[in-house]
């Protein structure tokens, strides 16, 4: 069966918005539609994945004292009057050396440090909330495991549909799957169960943006469960709330597009303002926040790349020995749902083993793993026109210093190469459901024929960027 696409999912998703009796439903006193809306369409979304994902968690012993030592630590120094909390996770940091940045989150750090200080939250391994006036604050992982605890044990053992109301939801969302052609599996308990831990969890981060002094939320991604638990904390006691844009911004990404109706006030596990990169994500948003007194746009720029290139020298130190000055270098952005080898990608290696071309395959990271580089080592033992282990390690802006093409399905990692002034061929034909207005653009190009694909690079391989 040939696999589902995101315009086909946004449709669907939107054939049950035109239901308002799905869109109002309310527990606990929030609007759970957000909610269900994104759960369902990565639910679609997943079983494109081919097992090329790895969760690269802690070892469990570690994880166990971390939260011991976590649960016992208290908050020391001194809180500013007023603070803006930036959430962030592992996918957006970049790494070079001893420097650490955020690919989303810095580029705007600066404007708002002028006015608040900021406090720093990683959600991929839940550290500790630290600050410049406050070197060390109190953040319960321990009550936050518990409250998941809770969930799950209330949603699969009592009693609770809120009268009836998911049930009905559940049974209009099987109809409309069922219409659509769309393969679903509904596990409505586990549904249910995130339902509560976002109410629970929204509790603990109130009193946690009271205590520190919280006037302002920025998340780097908002529709995980964690964000959307912080959006309706942080508007229960009058924060703002912001999303910052971490990559594609299309009218078929379900956090972002076609939301068909909004409450006039919005919803309170959304962000209230929408920070994008360019007129294109602002235009996505305004088809549908202009109908509310809640949401809205702004468009702020790309993040300045300057400070995140990296010592040229320092890189070219790196990848001494490799032939990068002599060839046509094409660095391809992978991802875990078209599989750790596109055919695609394969293809163009195999069909290019006599030009001048090397290619640089940079795992996702989702992807990154011992396993799953060594899979691509054997796969393409024999290759001497590949690099795979210095692609992946290497921050990618550093990288695409010296590229000369960027390859890739749908990666936004075209945003990158863009302001870098790479240009980037899209091959998957997912990328005509978030890029189109690009690709018409001329900004990126698509082409899904290997020929194709391998004539696009040779007339942009001069070697300009090197």
């Amino acid at each position: 069966m040939e696999k589902v696409t995101n315009r086909e999912i946004i449709s669907l998703i939107n054939s049950i918005e035109s239901n308002s009796n799905a869109i109002n439903i309310c527990v606990f006193g929030y609007h759970i539609w957000p909610v269900i809306r994104v759960l369902l369409f990565f639910s679609v979304v997943s079983k494109r994945y081919q097992c090329s994902v790895t969760s690269q968690r802690r070892p469990l012993v570690k994880r166990l004292i971390d939260l011991a030592v976590s649960s016992i630590t208290r908050s020391s120094g001194s809180i500013a009057d007023k603070n803006a909390l930036f959430v962030t996770d592992n996918n957006y940091l970049i790494r070079d050396g001893n420097r650490q940045h955020d690919r989303v989150l810095d580029g705007i750090r600066d404007d708002v440090e002028k006015q608040l200080d900021v406090i720093d939250l990683n959600l991929s391994n839940c550290s500790n909330v630290s600050s410049k006036s406050c070197c060390h604050i109190y953040h319960n992982r321990s009550l936050l495991l518990c409250l998941k605890i809770v969930s799950v044990v209330a949603a699969y053992f009592l009693p609770v549909d809120f009268s009836g109301k998911l049930s009905r939801l559940f049974l209009l969302i099987r109809e409309k799957c069922s219409l659509y052609e769309i393969p679903v599996s509904l596990n409505e308990r586990k549904y249910t169960a995130k339902l509560i831990y976002i109410y629970l969890a929204a509790f603990y981060y109130q009193r946690l943006l009271i205590r520190y002094k919280v006037s302002s939320v920025y998340l780097a991604n908002y529709y995980n469960i964690e964000g959307m638990a912080i959006n309706l904390a942080a508007g229960k006691i009058g924060c703002s709330k912001y999303n910052v844009q971490h990559g594609v911004q299309s009218d078929y990404h379900v956090a972002f597009g076609r939301w068909q109706s909004v409450p006039l006030n919005g919803f309170e596990v959304l962000p209230e303002t929408f920070l994008c990169w360019d007129d294109i994500s602002v235009n996505t948003i305004e088809k549908w926040a202009h109908k509310t007194n809640f949401n809205k746009a702004n468009k702020i720029g790309y993040p300045n790349t300057v400070n995140w290139l990296g010592d040229i020298g320092k890189l070219k130190e790196t990848i001494q020995g490799l032939p990068y000055e002599r060839s046509t270098n094409v660095l391809v952005t992978l991802q875990p749902s078209l599989g750790l080898l596109p055919d695609t990608v394969l293809k163009c290696i195999e069909d290019s083993r006599t030009k001048n071309i090397l290619w640089w395959l940079r795992l996702h990271p989702r992807q990154q793993c011992k396993e799953n580089r060594q899979k691509l080592h054997n796969r393409l033992a024999g290759y001497n026109n590949v690099i795979i282990d210095k692609a992946s390690s290497i921050p990618l802006l550093s990288l695409l210093q010296i590229m000369d093409v960027h390859m890739t399905g749908f990666s936004s990692s075209i945003y990158e190469a863009y302001y870098m002034g790479i240009r980037t061929v899209l091959f998957d034909k997912n990328s005509l459901d978030y890029y189109m207005d690009y690709i018409d653009s001329g900004a990126v190009s698509y082409f899904s024929n290997v020929d194709d694909i391998l004539r696009f690079i040779a007339e942009n391989g001069s070697g300009d960027n090197k």
